[in-house]
């Protein structure tokens, strides 16, 4: 978009509610909109007959990386706010990172921290005594032609991201990277430190889609490997994968166990065990005799040997179907699925299915979840939003802009997680800022017109809403604070 044709009133809106787009030139709208971009794919796919992750897909996996020089980059942001919440749920990201090392080899993980002039968390002390990398990126300030764009101590989870990137691209990477690598054989994947229940398959899928897309059918040396042909053939050129992985809301006490650090953080089938046993505890039995309560742990017990994976959708497989049965009544009734915000947010693309990037949006199983790769020679083109608009201005821009038109944006079907509840988090501020930012971008992209967009956005009063507790309330919205940054590639740091 050219500067002569921008609006006079969009621009004196975009300055009087504090929003601040750098480049405005730089944003390319897509030319063509017939193709979808998007692709999902289910972990189910990658697992063998008897439901442990596929040898062969891990050894092709493996060999990928080698013969192309592949190369992983893990960025964990965190902050002081976490205090020692994060400790044990952090060491074990980072205990998976390395697990994935010694199987894959070139994997780099780094703690991408903000002190925020306070006293240092547990999970940075952790990571200090072990020995890895911590970017103090608070240190720094981001600046774009000797203006500053990021300034020290600037909070926010995209400022912390911003920073990692173009510390590691200006500063890790020559050390990381092997002479003449080219960045599209890296990725750049960021992972949300406060899970107390999830999995190492979640973090091993994002290396396997990658690398099985540097491949073609003809690349496999069993012929009969009919499933992976499939796959690759499917995988075209990806350049974001994004965390499909639900959310599960688990019981308080459970959940605090793990970020307590009396219990290590659980898989799914932990998970099982463990909320039977919190059932039997407060002698709740869900009118099941105990004889039968008894057989089911025992399953799941000796499903613990066998390391097979357990997962809500192999669960029905794994179990016989009586304990299956009973089961499904103690999770029903412990828990529950997560994720309000994003099914509250769901009408920012399900009442546009006539614009071609929310038609395509609605494969994705959780749009805020911030677990993603980009790859690297991406990353470095990509601007970035802040606020509660990271995730979703991330997957606007790549299936918008004509830059990226020719890359493929992945859904990856994952079991689901639980992590710390957001107590503090405002979900109508959330959804202000998501419902701006699309249609800003959507605006930038010139799908929508200026005009419309300040038939939007110009009235700030107050509206009646709905919430948490079911009430209507008067409802200020909050359709301002916006900074959409220059992509790294153009952003110099400095201390």
């Amino acid at each position: 978009m050219k500067a002569k044709r921008l609006s006079k009133h969009w621009l004196e809106f975009l300055r009087q509610r504090n929003i601040t787009i750098y480049g405005l030139d730089q944003f390319q709208p897509r030319r063509h909109w017939r193709q979808n971009p998007t692709l999902s794919v289910n972990y189910m796919d990658f697992l063998d007959e008897n439901f442990k992750f596929n040898k062969k897909i891990a050894e092709l996996t493996k060999n990928t990386i080698k013969n192309f020089n592949l190369h992983f980059i893990f960025i964990v942001p965190s902050y002081w706010g976490r205090g020692q919440r994060a400790t044990h749920t952090g060491k074990n990201i980072f205990r998976f990172f390395q697990s994935l090392e010694k199987k894959y080899a070139n994997v780099h993980y780094f703690l991408s921290y903000q002190h925020g002039r306070k006293q240092p968390s547990g999970l940075y002390k952790w990571c200090k005594r072990n020995r890895i990398p911590v970017l103090d990126v608070d240190k720094y300030e981001l600046t774009a032609n000797k203006t500053v764009v990021v300034p020290k101590n600037a909070p926010g989870k995209t400022e912390n991201i911003l920073k990692a990137v173009v510390m590691i691209h200006q500063n890790w990477l020559t050390n990381i990277l092997p002479t003449n690598t080219p960045l599209q054989n890296t990725a750049f994947i960021f992972v949300d430190d406060d899970y107390n229940h999830t999995y190492l398959l979640n973090y091993e899928m994002f290396l396997v889609v990658f690398a099985l897309s540097y491949l073609t059918s003809n690349d496999l040396p069993q012929a009969n490997d009919v499933k992976i042909k499939e796959i690759i053939n499917k995988l075209n050129n990806p350049i974001f994968i994004k965390s499909g992985s639900p959310r599960l809301s688990i019981p308080t006490e459970i959940r605090e166990e793990v970020i307590m650090g009396l219990h290590p953080p659980r898989d799914y089938l932990n998970l099982c065990l463990r909320i039977v046993m919190h059932s039997l505890t407060l002698n709740r039995l869900l009118n099941y005799p105990m004889e039968q309560i008894t057989k089911l742990i025992t399953e799941l017990d000796k499903l613990k040997k066998t390391r097979q994976i357990f997962t809500p959708a192999t669960a029905p497989l794994l179990l016989e179907k009586d304990s299956f049965d009973i089961l499904s009544k103690f999770m029903l009734t412990y828990t529950k699925h997560g994720g309000r915000a994003t099914w509250r947010l769901r009408h920012v693309y399900d009442h546009n299915p006539h614009i071609p990037p929310f038609a395509w949006m609605g494969i994705f199983t959780h749009l805020l979840h911030g677990d993603q790769l980009i790859r690297g020679d991406i990353i470095e083109k990509l601007p970035l939003v802040s606020g509660y608009a990271l995730e979703i201005g991330l997957l606007l821009i790549t299936m918008c802009d004509q830059r990226f038109a020719d890359g493929q944006i992945i859904n990856l079907e994952l079991p689901p997680h639980s992590h710390e509840e957001q107590k503090n988090l405002d979900i109508n501020k959330m959804e202000d800022q998501i419902a701006l930012t699309e249609k800003l971008l959507l605006t930038i992209y010139g799908l929508i017109s200026m005009r419309n967009f300040l038939q939007n956005f110009k009235n700030n009063g107050p509206l009646k809403k709905v919430n948490d507790l079911c009430e209507i309330i008067n409802y200020r919205p909050c359709y301002c604070d916006l900074t959409i940054y220059p992509p790294p590639k153009e952003l110099t740091i400095t201390k």
